[in-house]
């Protein structure tokens, strides 16, 4: 628990919040402009970034839940209505992709099975991306606690 008057996003919460959101943002677009590059027509390519961006908020909250630990330290399993969301989220996400008249709706084409890879893939990119990120901030965090004060070091 953090100090009442503590606001709700700290400078650390700010800074994390900017640069995971930049992280996803070029892996995002670059997945854009290589699929437009390979000349795939342009439904095919807004359906993939749609997926990929789903998939990516939907999943990447387990490694943003901690700020100040890794993914691999933590118990993704244990909050339960966590896990009820991304469930129904994910249900939600995926019915364009399975169901036709849905499809259609959002004029969306449908994936293969190797692109359902490669979005899961990208997924996990993220989330590496973001958990370097967390350490990289862990350790900066640790230095600037571990260095001492101006006034400790002039009454030393």
């Amino acid at each position: 628990p953090r100090p009442k008057k503590e606001p709700l996003l700290n400078g650390e919460m700010k800074a994390l919040i900017i640069t995971i959101g930049v992280v996803t943002n070029v892996i995002l677009l670059s997945v854009y402009f290589f699929l437009l590059e390979k000349n795939l027509p342009i439904e095919h390519v807004r359906t993939v970034v749609f997926f990929a961006l789903g998939l990516d908020s939907l999943i990447y909250v387990f490694s943003i839940r901690t700020f100040r630990t890794s993914i691999l330290k933590s118990n993704p399993l244990s909050n339960r209505w966590l896990l009820v969301g991304i469930g129904v989220g994910l249900i939600f996400l995926l019915m364009p992709a399975f169901l036709a008249p849905l499809r259609e709706a959002f004029n969306f084409t449908t994936l293969s099975g190797l692109e359902w890879l490669i979005l899961g893939g990208l997924t996990i990119l993220d989330i590496i991306g973001i958990e370097i990120v967390k350490s990289i901030y862990q350790r900066r965090s640790k230095n600037d606690s571990a260095a001492p004060s101006s006034y400790a070091a002039s009454t030393l």
